[in-house]
């Protein structure tokens, strides 16, 4: 087996923390993606009583969508950013590989 030299050792080290944030970013994906939209309506004993008029139930409605969709929106913004992070490490991990076969 051959030895491995410290551009090999950096190029497996960076491929496994590339791995590691695209699977990070793969769980904040995930989470975005099951965010449910609880409507923005009065509690009653711990209960979610949807109001008789027709406006205040859509209008509860809305303000749990705003409130979805904000939180669906951090958590692909995380996720874009571990992405890129992984994409990063990746392209270095490739460039300490191809030192390996300089040096």
């Amino acid at each position: 087996m051959k030895n491995l030299n410290s551009f090999s050792t950096v190029s497996i080290v960076l491929a496994i923390a590339a791995l590691i944030a695209g699977l990070q970013a793969a769980k904040y994906w995930f989470h975005a993606s099951k965010v449910n939209i609880i409507p923005a309506w009065p509690k009653n004993a711990d209960v979610l009583t949807e109001p008789g008029e027709t406006l205040e139930s859509q209008a509860g409605w809305i303000a749990g969508m705003i409130t979805a969709v904000a939180l669906s929106s951090d958590l692909n913004k995380s996720a874009a950013r571990w992405t890129a992070t992984a994409v990063v490490l990746s392209a270095f991990s490739s460039l300490f590989g191809v030192l390996v076969g300089i040096f």
